[in-house]
């Protein structure tokens, strides 16, 4: 891997920016996406851990040296459901817009912290999510381009998107197993190839041949290389200041929109962008503060 994890971030997230681009570009269903998305990083990462440590090791529970236990399996259904309304929304609204809205999901990681794991509630995060919603509020105005009930529907997706991944984050926080970063990349993706895969086999015939192959590249570009990357910086970095690092994707993401979809940077996007950046960034640096020692 690259010796700088500054770089390693930023080659990550310039990755992970294809992503919104290339759902616009490719034209495929989100089903067949989201099963090409989770098939590609599950075959070959299981073939290295069954390598490493055997094929037991894929389907075992927890208890027996296995991965899988009640929130693994919780982790693996929100990246099913993470996946699916991913590709759809992004195929729905402009993509600088969607992935603006998937940003929000560090201000739901921090409420569900707040139920499910019990961290204490500070007062400083209810005006975050109060900022970060006046931006999604803006934005909502901008769909000058589509229609009304075409864009509330495609931010609605992306949110419940942004919704699922948060809790794909905390279910894996709350499990006590050590998983390796192959081993975590499996477990995500398992339910989804496994699910969607008579819909992958039943449409593969169907769609060109180029479009699966360049598809295929995209799912090992984004989903192994990207996060090798990201999870190799996370060893030389605080996890925090690689969290905040990450951000880096939303402005690749728009300006690769503005360079080769056309979007616009319009003035409802820049402003509700910083509502938004504000609020979620915000949220994620008071969850991340430590109390100061007595």
């Amino acid at each position: 891997m690259w010796a700088n994890p500054y770089l390693e971030i930023a080659l990550a997230t310039l990755i992970w920016s294809l992503s919104g681009p290339y759902v616009r570009w490719i034209g495929l269903p989100p089903a067949y996406l989201s099963f090409i998305r989770c098939s590609v990083p599950l075959l070959i990462m299981g073939a290295l851990i069954t390598r490493q440590k055997g094929w037991r090791r894929l389907i075992l529970r927890s208890k027996y040296h296995g991965i899988w236990n009640r929130y693994t399996a919780i982790a693996s259904v929100c990246n099913l459901i993470r996946s699916l309304l991913y590709f759809w929304g992004f195929s729905l609204i402009p993509v600088g817009h969607a992935v603006l809205l998937m940003y929000t999901w560090p201000l739901m990681v921090s409420v569900l912290a707040i139920l499910i794991l019990g961290e204490p509630f500070k007062p400083w995060q209810m005006v975050m999510g109060a900022i970060a919603l006046v931006g999604v509020a803006i934005i909502q105005m901008d769909h000058t381009t589509l229609s009304h009930n075409t864009f509330v529907t495609g931010s609605i997706v992306i949110l419940g998107a942004a919704l699922a991944n948060a809790g794909m984050l905390i279910s894996l926080q709350k499990n006590k197993t050590h998983l390796h970063r192959f081993e975590m990349v499996f477990v995500q993706n398992t339910l989804g190839a496994l699910i969607l895969a008579p819909i992958g086999v039943a449409m593969i015939t169907t769609v060109p041949i180029e479009k699966t192959l360049i598809s295929i590249a995209m799912s090992i570009a984004v989903g192994i290389v990207g996060f090798s990357l990201f999870f190799s910086a996370l060893k030389k970095l605080p996890t925090g200041q690689s969290a905040i690092l990450s951000y880096l994707e939303i402005f690749f993401t728009v300006g690769l929109a503005t360079l080769f979809l056309g979007e616009p940077i319009t003035s409802h996007k820049l402003i509700g962008g910083a509502f938004i950046l504000t609020g979620s960034l915000g949220a994620q640096l008071i969850r991340l503060r430590k109390p100061r020692a007595v």
